[in-house]
């Protein structure tokens, strides 16, 4: 995406490799990616998520990462949210962790952009639906999540999340081998999203859809480049 270069400059800038190592607060990374979003207009909301509570000799995520752009307003309406434990108030920036933090920041931040371009240019078509054939006895809150995914808008900020994924954890690949046979490939979790919530539809038709623009996606979904 045309915000890649400007971003990943400004992460190397303010999230530097000198924080691994180091036990960050979570109000000194706040700040920090505060600083990488406010060029942007855009804006960022640390949270206590239950679900990332650590426990003892618990493998849960340390973080997440969120986002959502705001179609009612006209500055800053794009707002990033760092999801974090609320058992502690730091966390240790391990390489691993500050690689994946860097990529999931930047994954959600160009997906957030994407959305805000399709609503400047095209808002017509950002509800658009494409076609999927379901039972009718799946329950409310999975048509609700087939909704939201057949929307033009999504399939189109998520492909981009895909193409991403292909050129982090599969750039030795060739890609279009990757795309032909993509349900093998394990590391790429936003399809897998897809994947999951279409499982028992006929989503044939939205999943070429898909895919055909994870692959007009690749040359320019860059992620930043890890350490």
């Amino acid at each position: 995406m045309y915000l890649a270069n400007r971003l990943h400059k400004e992460l190397d800038i303010h999230f530097p490799s000198s924080l691994v190592g180091q036990e960050i607060p979570y109000k000194v990374l706040r700040t920090a990616l505060a600083k990488i979003l406010k060029p942007l207009d855009a804006r960022i909301r640390v949270i206590q998520d239950e679900e990332l509570r650590m426990k003892r000799g618990s493998k849960r995520q340390y973080c997440a990462v969120s986002g959502y752009f705001d179609t009612g307003k006209k500055k800053a309406a794009t707002m990033i949210v760092l999801h974090v434990s609320p058992s502690k108030k730091t966390f240790k920036m391990t390489k691993s962790r500050y690689n994946n933090l860097r990529f999931i920041f930047s994954q959600i931040v160009q997906h957030e952009f994407i959305h805000k371009s399709q609503y400047m240019f095209r808002p017509e078509q950002s509800e658009r639906l494409v076609k999927v054939y379901y039972s009718n006895k799946l329950s409310k809150e999975r048509l609700k999540t087939i909704e939201y995914l057949s929307t033009w808008c999504e399939i189109e900020a998520y492909a981009h999340d895909i193409a991403m994924e292909i050129n982090n954890y599969y750039s030795t690949l060739n890609p279009s081998s990757v795309i032909k046979h993509i349900d093998e490939y394990r590391n790429l979790h936003s399809y897998r999203i897809y994947r999951t919530t279409f499982e028992g539809t006929e989503w044939s038709r939205l999943k070429k859809s898909l895919l055909k623009k994870v692959w007009r996606w690749l040359p320019c979904a860059q992620p930043p480049i890890p350490i």
